[in-house]
């Protein structure tokens, strides 16, 4: 996988379709089941992974929330964790934990860990019946936190063909968007 094409990197952790359990049901009270499109940002600040994304990202995810004020976004693709955080009114901030990138990225001499985190806004469009409160769609954006899995924090360049410079820590992002 070349550190050019995060976008492979992404596909494959959102769509995991591995020969593994299905996931489970999302915890909490389900307020709504979203149909999400992740359109890849092009680098635009500093942070940002070298080369965009180039292909948009189609899942499904279940936005559920807990008693204690907590917000639950489940991907629904196998052995999928919850990402976890808040929603407070319409704004959701959700993150999951780091997962190893499938493969690494070439070009880095090590291994590499990825941190997915969703912020945006509901979107409401209608009376609603009960506790989805008119909620039609999703706002915001997805990002992919990349960086060395290793203690120390950074690792160099392998000088493998194909790869580029190893420019951890870095930031892939996506414009998103759901709708029901």
């Amino acid at each position: 996988m070349s550190f050019a094409r995060p976008a492979a990197l992404a596909a494959a952790l959102l769509s995991l379709a591995c020969q593994t359990r299905a996931p489970a049901s999302c915890p909490g009270t389900p307020l709504a089941t979203f149909r999400f499109l992740a359109v890849p940002l092009a680098p635009a600040v500093a942070g940002d992974c070298p080369a965009g994304a180039s292909d948009p990202i189609s899942f499904t995810a279940t936005l559920s929330t807990e008693s204690g004020g907590g917000a639950l976004l489940c991907v629904q693709r196998p052995e999928a964790s919850p990402l976890r955080g808040s929603l407070v009114g319409q704004a959701l901030s959700v993150v999951g934990p780091p997962v190893a990138a499938p493969g690494g990225l070439s070009g880095c001499s090590c291994p590499v860990q990825v941190t997915e985190t969703v912020e945006g806004d509901l979107v409401a469009g209608g009376e609603g019946d009960g506790s989805d409160a008119g909620m039609v769609g999703f706002q915001g954006e997805l990002r992919n936190a990349l960086a060395a899995a290793s203690t120390g924090g950074s690792c160099a360049a392998d000088g493998g063909a194909g790869g580029g410079p190893c420019a951890l820590p870095c930031l892939s992002r996506w414009a998103l968007t759901g709708t029901r």
